[in-house]
Protein backbone atom coordinates (compact mmCIF):
# COMPACT_ATOMS: atom_id res chain seq x y z
CA UNK A 1 0.00 0.00 0.00
CA UNK A 2 1.34 3.42 -0.96
CA UNK A 3 0.69 6.69 0.87
CA UNK A 4 1.92 9.90 -0.77
CA UNK A 5 2.29 13.14 1.21
CA UNK A 6 1.98 15.91 -1.36
CA UNK A 7 1.57 19.64 -1.87
CA UNK A 8 2.72 22.08 -4.51
CA UNK A 9 3.87 24.39 -1.70
CA UNK A 10 7.29 24.08 -0.08
CA UNK A 11 7.73 24.59 3.66
CA UNK A 12 4.31 23.24 4.47
CA UNK A 13 5.63 20.33 6.55
CA UNK A 14 5.36 17.44 4.08
CA UNK A 15 8.67 15.86 5.01
CA UNK A 16 8.06 16.14 8.74
CA UNK A 17 4.57 14.72 8.43
CA UNK A 18 5.79 11.89 6.19
CA UNK A 19 8.59 10.95 8.62
CA UNK A 20 6.30 11.14 11.64
CA UNK A 21 3.62 8.97 10.01
CA UNK A 22 6.21 6.38 8.91
CA UNK A 23 7.68 6.22 12.42
CA UNK A 24 4.26 5.80 14.03
CA UNK A 25 3.29 3.00 11.64
CA UNK A 26 6.67 1.33 12.35
CA UNK A 27 6.09 1.72 16.10
CA UNK A 28 2.82 -0.18 15.62
CA UNK A 29 4.67 -3.06 14.02
CA UNK A 30 3.89 -2.33 10.38
CA UNK A 31 6.54 -3.20 7.77
CA UNK A 32 7.04 0.36 6.51
CA UNK A 33 9.44 2.23 4.27
CA UNK A 34 9.82 5.87 3.39
CA UNK A 35 10.77 7.23 -0.05
CA UNK A 36 12.39 10.61 -0.67
CA UNK A 37 11.18 12.00 -3.99
CA UNK A 38 12.09 15.58 -3.13
CA UNK A 39 15.35 15.43 -5.06
CA UNK A 40 16.22 19.08 -4.37
CA UNK A 41 15.84 19.16 -0.58
CA UNK A 42 16.41 15.46 0.25
CA UNK A 43 15.02 16.15 3.73
CA UNK A 44 13.89 12.58 4.34
CA UNK A 45 17.25 11.14 3.26
CA UNK A 46 19.13 13.56 5.53
CA UNK A 47 16.78 12.87 8.47
CA UNK A 48 17.19 9.11 7.98
CA UNK A 49 20.99 9.41 7.79
CA UNK A 50 21.34 11.68 10.83
CA UNK A 51 19.25 9.28 12.90
CA UNK A 52 21.11 6.22 11.57
CA UNK A 53 17.69 4.64 11.34
CA UNK A 54 16.85 1.02 10.57
CA UNK A 55 13.10 1.73 10.70
CA UNK A 56 11.36 2.97 8.76
CA UNK A 57 13.46 1.59 5.91
CA UNK A 58 14.62 4.13 3.33
CA UNK A 59 13.66 3.58 -0.31
CA UNK A 60 12.85 -0.11 0.10
CA UNK A 61 9.82 -2.19 -0.71
CA UNK A 62 7.48 -2.73 2.23
CA UNK A 63 3.89 -3.55 3.07
CA UNK A 64 3.32 0.18 3.61
CA UNK A 65 5.35 2.74 1.66
CA UNK A 66 5.19 6.47 2.39
CA UNK A 67 6.52 8.96 -0.13
CA UNK A 68 7.61 12.57 0.36
CA UNK A 69 7.18 14.51 -2.89
CA UNK A 70 8.99 17.55 -4.31
CA UNK A 71 6.81 20.69 -4.00
CA UNK A 72 5.90 21.53 -7.59
CA UNK A 73 2.84 20.98 -9.75
CA UNK A 74 5.16 20.39 -12.70
CA UNK A 75 7.32 17.79 -10.99
CA UNK A 76 7.02 14.32 -12.50
CA UNK A 77 7.29 12.85 -9.03
CA UNK A 78 4.12 14.67 -7.92
CA UNK A 79 2.18 13.54 -10.99
CA UNK A 80 3.44 9.95 -10.59
CA UNK A 81 2.67 9.94 -6.87
CA UNK A 82 -0.91 11.04 -7.47
CA UNK A 83 -1.42 8.29 -10.03
CA UNK A 84 0.28 5.48 -8.08
CA UNK A 85 -0.77 6.32 -4.50
CA UNK A 86 -3.44 4.31 -2.76
CA UNK A 87 -3.89 7.12 -0.22
CA UNK A 88 -2.97 10.78 -0.58
CA UNK A 89 -2.28 13.01 2.41
CA UNK A 90 -2.35 16.75 1.68
CA UNK A 91 -0.98 18.98 4.43
CA UNK A 92 -2.50 22.45 4.48
CA UNK A 93 -0.56 25.18 6.25
CA UNK A 94 -1.66 28.23 8.23
CA UNK A 95 -1.29 30.99 5.64
CA UNK A 96 -2.99 32.36 2.54
CA UNK A 97 -0.22 31.15 0.19
CA UNK A 98 -0.49 27.68 1.73
CA UNK A 99 -4.24 27.64 1.06
CA UNK A 100 -3.75 28.85 -2.53
CA UNK A 101 -1.11 26.22 -3.29
CA UNK A 102 -3.31 23.54 -1.76
CA UNK A 103 -6.15 24.42 -4.15
CA UNK A 104 -3.83 23.78 -7.10
CA UNK A 105 -2.70 20.48 -5.60
CA UNK A 106 -6.29 19.38 -5.01
CA UNK A 107 -7.14 20.13 -8.65
CA UNK A 108 -4.40 17.72 -9.77
CA UNK A 109 -5.80 15.06 -7.43
CA UNK A 110 -9.38 15.61 -8.62
CA UNK A 111 -8.28 15.38 -12.26
CA UNK A 112 -6.75 11.98 -11.47
CA UNK A 113 -10.11 10.91 -9.96
CA UNK A 114 -8.55 9.93 -6.66
CA UNK A 115 -10.95 9.42 -3.75
CA UNK A 116 -8.80 8.19 -0.87
CA UNK A 117 -7.54 11.64 0.09
CA UNK A 118 -7.16 13.27 3.49
CA UNK A 119 -6.39 16.94 4.03
CA UNK A 120 -4.41 17.59 7.21
CA UNK A 121 -4.27 21.00 8.88
CA UNK A 122 -0.56 21.27 9.65
CA UNK A 123 1.63 23.69 11.63
CA UNK A 124 -1.49 25.01 13.36
CA UNK A 125 -1.03 27.56 16.12
CA UNK A 126 -3.90 27.07 18.56
CA UNK A 127 -6.18 30.03 19.29
CA UNK A 128 -5.12 32.15 16.31
CA UNK A 129 -7.28 33.76 13.65
CA UNK A 130 -5.64 31.55 11.03
CA UNK A 131 -6.65 28.42 12.94
CA UNK A 132 -10.26 29.61 12.64
CA UNK A 133 -9.81 30.34 8.91
CA UNK A 134 -8.37 26.85 8.36
CA UNK A 135 -11.24 25.28 10.30
CA UNK A 136 -13.79 27.07 8.09
CA UNK A 137 -12.10 26.39 4.75
CA UNK A 138 -14.25 24.28 2.46
CA UNK A 139 -12.52 21.36 0.81
CA UNK A 140 -13.41 18.86 -1.91
CA UNK A 141 -12.00 15.99 0.18
CA UNK A 142 -12.31 15.00 3.85
CA UNK A 143 -10.33 17.06 6.36
CA UNK A 144 -8.74 15.19 9.26
CA UNK A 145 -10.27 15.86 12.65
CA UNK A 146 -6.75 15.86 14.06
CA UNK A 147 -4.86 19.13 13.70
CA UNK A 148 -1.07 18.96 13.77
CA UNK A 149 0.34 21.81 15.83
CA UNK A 150 3.42 23.89 15.17
CA UNK A 151 5.53 22.25 17.89
CA UNK A 152 9.17 22.28 18.93
CA UNK A 153 9.19 18.49 19.27
CA UNK A 154 8.68 18.19 15.50
CA UNK A 155 11.52 20.61 14.81
CA UNK A 156 13.91 18.87 17.22
CA UNK A 157 12.91 15.43 15.93
CA UNK A 158 13.61 16.29 12.28
CA UNK A 159 16.92 17.94 13.23
CA UNK A 160 18.11 14.87 15.14
CA UNK A 161 16.80 12.05 12.92
CA UNK A 162 14.07 11.07 15.36
CA UNK A 163 10.30 11.23 15.66
CA UNK A 164 8.37 13.36 18.13
CA UNK A 165 7.43 10.19 20.05
CA UNK A 166 11.12 9.31 20.35
CA UNK A 167 11.76 12.77 21.83
CA UNK A 168 8.82 12.56 24.25
CA UNK A 169 6.21 9.82 23.87
CA UNK A 170 3.74 11.75 26.04
CA UNK A 171 4.06 15.06 24.17
CA UNK A 172 1.23 16.80 22.33
CA UNK A 173 3.16 16.29 19.09
CA UNK A 174 3.36 12.52 19.59
CA UNK A 175 -0.30 12.38 20.59
CA UNK A 176 -1.36 14.30 17.48
CA UNK A 177 0.55 11.89 15.21
CA UNK A 178 -0.97 8.86 16.96
CA UNK A 179 -4.42 10.37 16.51
CA UNK A 180 -3.80 11.11 12.82
CA UNK A 181 -2.58 7.56 12.17
CA UNK A 182 -5.70 6.25 13.92
CA UNK A 183 -7.79 8.36 11.51
CA UNK A 184 -5.88 7.12 8.46
CA UNK A 185 -6.30 3.51 9.58
CA UNK A 186 -9.99 3.82 10.39
CA UNK A 187 -10.82 5.72 7.17
CA UNK A 188 -8.62 4.04 4.58
CA UNK A 189 -6.69 0.98 5.63
CA UNK A 190 -8.37 -2.40 5.81
CA UNK A 191 -7.20 -5.70 4.37
CA UNK A 192 -3.49 -6.10 3.68
CA UNK A 193 -1.93 -3.93 6.37
CA UNK A 194 -1.78 -5.17 9.92
CA UNK A 195 -1.65 -2.30 12.40
CA UNK A 196 -1.47 -2.72 16.15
Amino acid sequence: MKIAVISAKGGIGKSTLCAELACEFARRGVDVSIHDHDHKQKTISEWHSIGQRSTPKLGAEAVLELTDIQPSLDAKSLQNAVVTADIIIVPIGPSGPDLWATRDTLEVIKAAKKTRVLIVRNKVVTGTRMQKVLAQTEAPFPVAKTEIGYRQDFIVAMSTGKSAAEIDAESKAASEIRSLVDEIVSNFINVGVSVK
